[in-house]
């Protein structure tokens, strides 16, 4: 298993609510429900839990973040932000729309729209995530998305499409990236983009294999951790929030299906 640390909470999030319906909305709809009234979608996270032989790899390689061995409902996460042309989301797929053409240049991150993920039957579960970002002028969201994209050097986000590739497809001699400390593209996406505004994704984790598992159990478990007094840019101290978000699982049990 991977190394990891177990969180004090007692009991789940509160603020990380299942939605029981039959069929998960539209992401356009379910941002409506997560999102307050004049709320910015700015930094929301989106997860997706695929079926095909992709996702469901990704699913079954994280069973080794979780204590009980099973496959984790999710298989990529995303990175949601208004734009011109409304809002769209930032993202590192192992499957990008038009291929890897431009991949060197743009670090592996790309902008799609949100009804890349609305197929249900393909995509049937859907997490939104507000982890407490405190932005700082001259550091949003959207500079920390940029920085990366820009500065491969800072995380070469291309380095970790290469290996989980080759396992998802059986090339050479795959082992589980995650075994060798290479985190889920996506995850470590998001991740970098956080630490960039000075928040944690995945305390609970010891290596630098984030996940989006990892990023779950974090909303899920660590909302004490998030919760604690954190320094205020103008030298006074204020209480953080938990995270907070909606959930649909159409497919709790990971299984391949075929289009």
């Amino acid at each position: 298993m991977i190394s990891s640390r177990r969180s004090s909470a007692q009991r789940k999030n509160p603020a990380l609510v299942e939605q029981k319906a039959a069929r998960r909305p539209l992401l356009a709809g379910a941002l409506r429900q997560l999102l307050h009234k004049g709320e910015s979608v700015d930094g929301t996270l989106i997860l997706i839990g695929g079926t095909d032989l992709l996702h469901f790899q990704i699913r079954v390689a994280q069973s080794h973040v979780r204590h009980d061995m099973t496959p984790s409902y999710w298989s990529h996460v995303a990175i949601a932000m208004r734009c011109d042309a409304g809002v769209e989301m930032h993202e590192v797929a192992l499957d990008p729309p038009g291929g890897f053409t431009d991949m060197p240049a743009s670090n592996g991150i790309r902008t799609v729209p949100l009804n890349r993920y609305d197929d249900r039957n393909r995509f049937p579960n859907l997490g939104l995530l507000r982890f407490p970002v405190q932005e700082a002028p001259g550091e949003t969201v959207c500079d920390a998305i940029l920085r990366i994209q820009r500065e491969r050097g800072l995380l070469d986000l291309t380095a970790l499409i290469l290996p989980w590739l080759g396992f998802a497809w059986g090339a050479g001699l795959p082992t589980n990236p995650m075994l060798n400390g290479k985190g889920v593209p996506s995850a470590a996406f998001a991740e970098a983009v956080f630490a960039a505004l000075g928040l944690e994704l995945t305390p609970g984790l010891a290596t630098r294999a984030s996940c989006p598992e990892a990023i779950w159990q974090a909303a899920r478990w660590w909302h004490q951790y998030y919760e604690k007094p954190v320094p205020a840019g103008d030298g006074r101290v204020r209480a953080s929030a938990k995270p907070r978000g909606l959930y649909w699982v159409g497919q709790p049990h990971a299984c391949l299906r075929e289009f």
